[in-house]
């Protein structure tokens, strides 16, 4: 980001050298058109016209671009939170089995039948 804005200082700022150091009175024509100015007004004024033509094309890719970045944050922000809720119902079950697990019932007459044979 940085390096495009130096070079468009160091670009405007050639132009403008390049303008001011080209001040003669000259004459256009354009069509049925004409117009007595100085070369300053032309070079800078030719500069500024083709640099509003150059945004103008380019805003619709820029505009594009920020639209699908936008939708790309968003997707990103449901999936966090889609992670966050699975990782919490994960946790619950790992709970609830761990809880299970460390359950053990008391021995029954069915469970061990050799430890109430022996006593009769």
């Amino acid at each position: 980001m940085y390096i495009s804005l130096i070079t468009t200082f160091v670009l405007i700022l050639g132009v403008t050298i390049f303008a001011l150091q080209n001040g003669k009175p000259t004459e256009i024509k354009f069509l049925i058109w004409e117009y007595n100015s100085s070369q300053v007004i032309v070079i800078l004024g030719s500069s500024l016209i083709g640099a509003a033509i150059m945004a103008v094309l380019t805003w619709p890719r820029i505009i594009k671009k920020h639209l699908k970045e936008r939708r790309i944050l968003r997707q990103v922000h449901e999936l966090e939170k889609r992670s966050q809720e699975l990782e919490k119902q994960l946790m619950e079950k790992e709970k609830a089995s761990a809880v299970h697990s460390n359950f053990q019932p008391e021995a029954t007459e069915q469970d061990t039948p050799d430890q109430f044979e022996h006593h009769s």
